[in-house]
């Protein structure tokens, strides 16, 4: 018994990497099938989709961003004994990760491509963007798995899948030399320091015509590029493409997706963007400092729906609604929290009849829509927002904690914080299937 093996597929990110991590079952299966088969392509899309294991040269490639390969390997794997056996080195490896990945959809209702802000890492931890969407994309499958498991998984009409979440980054176009700040920075604090170093020096850099035109550029690109490749590679994919900014990211995706009426312009992208999501921004700021006043001008953006969502600590972040109607100040909008331990309720069960089959699982009523017809429609700002008319507000605020009372001792993780926000992944989920349920019925009406 002690003998008993099976060929496995393991993966190293990067070289560096000290473990050997396993595919998951349906990836390493694909890995298995190509392998023994005589096809000429031995390229495998693998881990959601997002990485292409070429098991001819052994390397696992990134699809969506630019970063060295990884290392892809065949096992000997003996579970009993617990080592893996590298059949071309004879080499037996005793410490390795024993954890199989998880099963990672490849089919996707929604992709949201993610633009970073200031500074090389997105928060004090020095997590970089692909790091901090990994983590939104976990706390999506989280929330959309735990609601499932609530009595919905055995709707077998509906299927659900998955949020694609994908980083765009520019940072390197104005950063090529990362040690420029070295000789003259304070020794003490070093991870603070370097976050506020590439912090101000990206907001001068923006302020710059000619840097800025640089960033627009290269967000552009890449944004085109990606979504190009993303299209590519899913070909069945109907769903929206939205655009989440982070701090200075969402400056730059306001600025790219912004046109003045008076003015004949084309779109920066090569697609439709259906729902903008800025987080923790400093758009209105800039807009103050240019002169810009949202309430007479005729600026409009090229998407159907716009968010300014904040964290009320966050000493970066400004509200929007006061900049288009400066005479009637609504508070914003709380967004709901999430509560691990009690899910909450992202879909609700609608049967169309009573045999049990035909059933569909919908978003549940949206407390972000309003048919108030009196209440002021702020999403007047984008040029779509007639597709969802429901949906009056701008300005939305993650609740502050129980910490209160530590505002100025927690203002510099505030606005970090959006990346392990179960609140704030909950808030876009809502909206992302909320409007489908819409258009769904409207076509229903249509018929």
């Amino acid at each position: 018994m002690s003998d008993t093996f099976e060929y496995y597929w393991f993966y190293k990110l990067s070289d560096s990497e000290p473990l050997w991590t396993p595919f998951s079952i349906p990836d390493c299966k694909k890995l298995e099938t190509v392998y023994l088969g005589n096809s000429e392509c031995k390229k495998v899309a693998v881990k959601g989709g997002r990485y292409d294991a070429d098991i001819e040269v052994k390397f696992l490639i990134p699809v969506y961003w630019d970063a060295p390969n990884g290392l892809v390997k065949r096992f000997k794997w003996f579970r009993n004994k617990k080592e893996i056996h590298d059949e071309e080195s004879s080499q037996i490896l005793k410490t390795f990760n024993p954890s199989i990945d998880s099963d990672e959809s490849d089919h996707f209702d929604h992709v949201c491509f993610i633009v970073h802000g200031i500074g090389e890492s997105c928060d004090l931890q020095l997590r970089s963007i692909l790091d901090c969407t990994n983590s939104f994309k976990k706390k999506s499958n989280e929330i959309i798995s735990a609601n499932l498991s609530l009595g919905f998984k055995n709707d077998q009409s509906q299927e659900f899948n998955s949020i694609e979440f994908l980083p765009i980054s520019w940072h390197d176009v104005i950063h090529s030399d990362k040690n420029k700040w070295k000789d003259i920075s304070l020794p003490s604090i070093p991870n603070l320091r370097l976050f506020s170093n590439t912090a101000i020096s990206d907001m001068i850099f923006y302020a710059n015509v000619e840097f800025r035109r640089k960033i627009m550029e290269k967000v552009v690109d890449n944004l085109n590029k990606y979504v190009k490749i993303f299209k590519e590679r899913n070909p069945y994919y109907r769903g929206k493409i939205s655009l989440i900014g982070h701090s200075l990211g969402s400056l730059i995706l306001f600025d790219l997706l912004s046109t003045f009426m008076n003015e004949p312009t084309e779109s920066n992208f090569e697609f439709k963007v259906d729902n903008f999501f800025a987080i923790g921004s400093p758009i209105a700021f800039f807009l103050t400092t240019r002169g810009v006043n949202l309430a007479d001008s005729n600026l409009k953006l090229n998407c159907d729906c716009f968010f300014n969502i904040f964290h009320q600590l966050d000493p970066f972040a400004y509200r929007i609604e006061p900049m288009v109607r400066s005479e009637m100040l609504l508070e914003p909008i709380q967004l709901s929290k999430y509560n691990l331990e009690l899910q909450n309720l992202l879909w609700g069960m609608l049967s169309l009849n009573r045999s049990g089959k035909n059933q569909h699982i919908r978003v549940t009523n949206n407390e972000y829509m309003s048919d108030d017809e009196s209440l002021f429609n702020y999403q007047q700002i984008c040029k779509g927002f007639e597709n969802n008319s429901r949906l009056k507000r701008i300005d939305f605020a993650i609740e502050k904690s129980a910490f209160d009372h530590l505002d100025y001792l927690l203002f510099l993780t505030a606005h970090s914080s959006y990346w392990d926000s179960y609140d704030l992944v909950l808030f876009i989920l809502k909206q992302l299937y909320y409007q489908v349920e819409i258009e769904e019925n409207r076509e229903n009406i249509t018929k």
